[in-house]
């Protein structure tokens, strides 16, 4: 297609991300479920407009390359993704995301119908219990914030030096993400943290949700630590101080984009 290795590590890296706050079977959307007790159209209710600035800001960046891309277009491969569909469309109509699963397993089951080797394989690679351990650990983490009230005291001491609320929890929620370099970082560590502002349950605050989920990914997107970009940018060969300049124009508007709608726009 005669693109740039650094454009290619930019589209790839950028256009993966897109749904991180949105797609119900991405692991900080999961437990960002579980810490804040809602739904997820409750969560997909506040966190949209992050999606949204980064799908709109990715489409103007190949807006260039759209009319010289020369090859054969052969869209068998996204019957694939179909799966994935299923279960965010099901999931948004109002079923519970373990429904949704099941069906969507289900379904591929009947249309794949892998053998019981295959079956062995899938299970002995799911049934992992470092995970087990680190949503329970997770649980207690955010309980024992809670019993404790840590959260509160930790903001009524940062409000001392008269730092506005909001730039607190945003800065709070991008440097976990930057320091961690994976979404589960800025989910699981600074949303307990920030339970006052985001609010719990029924009392969830959609624009608080919001600001804290865009500053948190803006703070993975921006770690050098990112798994993500530093083996796709080994993989194509590229320069990454390009890959970052080309990041950090479109990170401005996916900001303007959070930045707005939590300041002028009461959701």
């Amino acid at each position: 297609f005669k693109i740039r290795s650094e454009d290619v590590t930019f589209l790839n890296y950028w256009f993966r991300h897109v749904w991180a706050t949105i797609d119900p079977i991405y692991p900080s959307v999961i437990i960002a479920l579980t810490i804040l007790e809602i739904d997820f159209l409750t969560l997909f209710r506040s966190t949209y407009p992050v999606a949204i600035g980064m799908f709109l800001s990715g489409i103007i960046f190949i807006r260039g390359y759209v009319g010289n891309v020369r090859g054969t277009r052969d869209f068998h491969g996204l019957v694939y993704i179909f799966p994935v569909l299923m279960v965010i469309t099901l999931t948004l109509l109002g079923l519970d995301i373990m429904y949704s699963l099941l069906i969507s397993t289900t379904t591929i089951y009947v249309f794949r119908k892998p053998s019981l080797d295959e079956i062995t394989s899938i299970l002995k690679r799911v049934v992992n219990i470092r995970i087990l351990a680190l949503l329970i650990g997770l649980i207690f983490y955010k309980d024992l914030i809670v019993f404790t009230d840590s959260a509160s005291e930790l903001l009524r001491e940062l409000e001392v030096l008269n730092v506005p609320l909001p730039i607190i929890a945003f800065v709070l929620s991008f440097l976990i993400g930057f320091a961690t370099g994976i979404e589960t970082g800025y989910s699981a560590i600074a949303l307990p943290l920030l339970l006052p502002f985001t609010g719990v349950g029924d009392s969830v605050i959609p624009k608080n949700l919001m600001l804290v989920f865009g500053s948190g990914l803006l703070g993975v997107m921006f770690s050098p630590l990112h798994l993500c970009l530093i083996l796709t940018s080994e993989y194509y060969s590229s320069d990454l101080g390009i890959v970052y300049r080309r990041f950090l124009s479109l990170a401005c508007i996916v900001l303007g984009v959070v930045v707005c709608t939590f300041y002028v726009f009461n959701f």
